[in-house]
């Protein structure tokens, strides 16, 4: 979910990833539109809905992988059922249990409606990441079997819980234009940590549940599992 900064590089690591995997399916979520102005710091091939483009790209460049677009941005199940807003998918149409999912939005309030659907979840993995100009961090929330495998990240992280910004499907045109400089190197060290999260996993040696780095001082921290 989120297809700019951090999520255009995640796309490129994952397509290379799973490409002749069989019985798998890339799911690309964004709302948002590619525009010119993006191209210094993300990866696309042509203007429009972010979730179309990277679709038009995979099939046409790694014909194996099954691909779905969802050109929407998620809203939680009751918000969409109270509230008749265009771009919009509730969140239960997108994430099914036993999925991978891969955080790249920039905002808490998003973030927020993903964690709470996730936890009623009996299996479900998420990787999340995000980043300031030069430093960011990466977490991981597992559930397995109806339980919590990681700390789930309300624990650790308050400003989930009481996100002072908006999800971009309640803001206007003018408001979803102005965004925070970033830097591409910095999107790009999330990414790489995200997929670094999601090999370790796979590979059942995932050790950690965040990571906090700094590409100044070329560090990534993690936080251990206890036990």
């Amino acid at each position: 979910m989120g297809l700019g900064g951090i999520g255009s590089w995640v796309v490129q690591s994952l397509v290379r990833f799973l490409y002749r995997q069989e019985n798998c399916t890339l799911v690309l979520v964004d709302g948002d539109t590619y525009e010119d102005k993006n191209k210094e710091r993300q990866f696309f091939q042509g203007s429009g809905k972010k979730a179309l483009v990277q679709g038009e790209w995979i099939r046409k460049n790694f014909s194996g992988i099954n691909v779905m677009e969802v050109p929407d941005y998620i809203v939680s199940d009751q918000d969409f059922l109270e509230n008749d807003k265009d771009n919009t998918s509730p969140i239960s149409d997108v994430i099914r249990k036993d999925d991978y999912v891969f955080v790249c939005v920039d905002n808490h309030a998003t973030k927020k409606i993903i964690i709470e659907y996730c936890s009623t979840l009996p299996n479900i993995v998420v990787f999340a990441g995000g980043n300031e100009w030069t430093d960011g961090n990466v977490w991981i929330y597992w559930r397995k079997n109806g339980k919590d495998r990681t700390k789930n990240p309300f624990t650790y992280h308050s400003e989930l819980i009481h996100p002072k910004d908006r999800n971009p499907a309640d803001l206007s045109c003018e408001e979803l234009a102005v965004s925070d400089p970033q830097l591409i190197f910095t999107n790009m060290f999330a990414a790489v940590l995200l997929m670094n999260a999601f090999y370790a996993f796979l590979e059942g040696k995932l050790d950690y549940y965040e990571v906090y780095f700094d590409i100044l001082q070329n560090k990534a921290l993690p936080c251990k599992l206890k036990g």
